[in-house]
């Protein structure tokens, strides 16, 4: 099962690697109820990270806020912080789980390329 699981990772990782700058994965183990994301932002360029999709039978969105760089630096980049709680039934089997956001400023939306973060459960027990 788990060299199926790895097969799965790598096949998700190549077919896609061609619009992702720097693929990430997480590994959550029993017990984590949260993932989250955070992705360096600076909204005063005009960029902003929009949700594209993730899994719903894995995850629920529970936030997303904007947190300014420390300081009085105009224009500084910050951090955009996506969080979300994991499903309990996202843990009786390993799962390969994702969430594809893109940064892009709102009229560059449909030429944006995606991003996707990747995250897989431990099967609990």
């Amino acid at each position: 099962m788990k060299k199926i699981l790895a097969s799965l990772l790598m096949l998700c990782l190549a077919t896609t690697a061609c619009g992702i700058s720097k693929p990430s994965t997480q590994y959550l183990k029993p017990g984590d109820q949260a993932y989250t994301l955070r992705l360096p932002s600076n909204p005063s360029t005009g960029y902003s990270w929009f949700l594209v999709g993730y899994d719903h039978d894995l995850l629920t969105l529970k936030s997303h806020q904007y947190i300014k760089a420390q300081g009085k630096v105009v224009g500084a980049p910050g951090i955009s912080v996506w969080q979300f709680t994991v499903a309990k039934a996202a843990y009786q089997a390993p799962r390969l789980g994702h969430v594809t956001l893109v940064y892009a400023r709102p009229w560059e939306l449909p030429q944006a390329q995606p991003q996707t973060f990747y995250f897989v459960t431990q099967q609990q027990g």
